[in-house]
């Protein structure tokens, strides 16, 4: 395990799998811990969902919410075609005093990101939408939640 110098302290909030909407949660919340002020967090892992990357995108003091599909644009391209095989996103959008309620430009912006992503060979996880406490995951608002990871065999 790495070991953190004074002027650099680890960061790494990607220990682990990600095998259901409570991991990638834990570890939004270490992200958003990190980061108070980001709007905007990204987790890509990798085809076997362990993490490679958490990406917080900082608001600024008066910004509530930012567009989530500039950030999706990012993704896509540097993740589309990657030479190690499909990568999967989880994205979170913090919106920090709301009431977190799904609505239809949610449901809508949801289906077209999952279009966007499936297109460029990316499996979208999930979408998270969290106020100061409260946390809606759209994979499991609008469909059947994760799908099981690759290589999962039961027992």
């Amino acid at each position: 395990m790495p070991k953190p110098c004074r002027r650099h302290p680890l960061t790494n909030v990607l220990p682990r799998y990600l095998l259901c909407p409570q991991d990638a949660l834990d570890v939004l919340e270490a992200v958003e811990a990190l980061h108070p002020d980001a709007r905007q967090v990204a987790l890509v892992v990798d085809r076997d969902r362990r993490g490679v990357l958490s990406m917080p995108i900082i608001g600024g003091p008066d910004e509530r919410h930012i567009a989530i599909d500039p950030l999706v644009d990012v993704l896509v391209q540097a993740l589309k075609g990657n030479p190690d095989g499909p990568m999967g996103i989880v994205l979170c959008s913090v919106r920090p005093g709301q009431t977190i309620d799904e609505t239809p430009a949610d449901v809508e912006t949801w289906r077209r990101i999952q279009g966007r992503c499936q297109d460029a060979g990316i499996e979208l996880l999930d979408w998270f939408l969290s106020d100061d406490s409260y946390s809606r995951s759209m994979a499991e608002t609008c469909d059947e939640g994760w799908p099981d990871p690759p290589g999962l065999v039961e027992s």
